[in-house]
């Protein structure tokens, strides 16, 4: 995990884990289990977390953390048909041309032009 900003992520995940431990699909109740796997913020890592994730036969995944590990981890869950959903990995490259990778956070190009009309007007009101 990439110190504060990985541990917040793990942390949400956590919660919602616990107040939501299991899901009814059809009529049968999963039980979640999650495996929390560090990609120590480094692409080798990353490969190799998501190779476990993988091997230890995960129906899904929340992460990475980290655009970068992100796009490195990515053909290891599309290789393997395997959803991943990443929480905050910005960059467009993540999930560009991958059938298997989603996001739920703004895109980096988005939060610029939110940042830039914002500055603009911070500076034109002073």
């Amino acid at each position: 995990m990439n110190g504060a900003g990985g541990k917040q992520e793990i942390l949400g995940i956590l919660y919602a884990h616990s107040l939501k431990p299991e899901i009814e699909v059809d009529g049968k109740v999963y039980k979640i289990e999650l495996d929390i796997q560090d990609n120590g913020s480094d692409d080798v890592t990353g490969k190799t977390a998501a190779a476990k994730l993988v091997a230890d036969k995960c129906v899904v995944v929340l992460g990475s953390y980290g655009s970068g590990v992100s796009i490195a981890a990515g053909d290891t869950f599309e290789d393997a048909a395997l959803p991943a959903i990443g929480c905050s990995c910005t960059n467009p490259t993540v999930t560009a041309g991958r059938d298997y990778y989603f996001r739920i956070c703004f895109l980096d190009p988005f939060q610029g032009s939110v940042m830039a009309g914002f500055s603009k007007e911070i500076v034109e009101g002073e």
